[in-house]
């Protein structure tokens, strides 16, 4: 091989690494994987309730399309799994992503073993990340241990977006902010509401609500499209910084049994 050839297939395969580090990158950041800690000057409403009759869901399970410029490079899902008493719970998150013989692969999981009108209530949160080039990384930690005032009643990571979900379910269309454990910090995740959206997915078109997850620390943004008429279920999450889209995931298949 003459070295221009080689040069030119060294420089196309470090920018296919890049491509697909700043990918593994950035679907670490999605819901419902921990990101930088916000700090927000803003009162976290503690009386915020839900309309169990509506918006409790027994179990659910979502699959995804994973998207990276206009290609579809991984499928992720997402699923609500309780004992037929609807007592324990536990959500459920797994993701792969490839491109050329790179791999990315991320597993969630969030142990919920009670409810009540606030909804659930997290006692651990676990979470393996396998990146290209990487070992595997796995980290398990217990929620709620302290239940004191200013600890009491912590999301973690995970089910953080689940109760968003009840929440907007039960009429909630303003801005909000959670509590977040995150291994031994607890963050304050600022979620924004951006209205209603009628959106194109892979297999049907949905009316959405919009609500946006903003970092005072980066120009990082999640976005999450929930469904009006199934159950606002997400069924689009983007991750943009800078302005620039950096993993997109469409729902393709929801299956959903209600707690009725």
């Amino acid at each position: 091989m003459k070295t221009s050839q080689y040069i030119v297939l060294n420089k196309c395969f470090l920018n296919i690494c890049r491509n697909v580090l700043v990918l593994a990158i950035s679907l670490a950041m999605l819901p419902g994987h921990a990101a930088a800690i916000d700090i927000e000057d803003v009162q976290i409403k503690t009386d915020l309730t839900i309309n169990t009759e509506q918006c409790r869901l027994r179990n659910y399970a979502i699959e995804f399309d994973v998207m990276r410029d206009n290609s579809n490079i991984g499928r992720a899902s997402r699923e609500l799994i309780q004992d037929s008493k609807g007592l324990d719970a536990s959500l459920v998150t797994a993701l792969t992503a490839s491109k050329i013989f790179m791999e990315f692969i991320q597993n969630e999981r969030s142990l919920l073993p009670e409810y009540d009108a606030r909804g659930f209530h997290s006692s651990e949160y676990s979470k393996m990340v396998k990146k290209p080039f990487k070992s595997t990384v796995e980290n398990t930690f217990l929620v709620n241990l302290d239940t004191s005032a200013n600890t009491a009643d912590l999301l973690d990571p995970l089910s953080v977006y689940d109760h968003l979900r009840e929440l907007v379910c039960s009429g909630l269309r303003e801005d909000v902010i959670f509590k977040v454990q995150e291994d031994a910090e607890i963050a304050n995740y600022y979620f924004k509401y951006r209205g209603e959206q009628t959106i194109a997915l892979p297999k049907h078109t949905a009316e959405t609500l919009l609500f946006v997850r903003t970092r005072k620390t980066s120009t990082r943004e999640t976005s999450i499209w929930f469904d009006k008429n199934k159950y606002f279920i997400p069924v689009k999450i983007e991750q943009k910084k800078d302005g620039d889209t950096q993993a997109l995931l469409l729902a393709t298949t929801i299956g959903v049994n209600s707690s009725k």
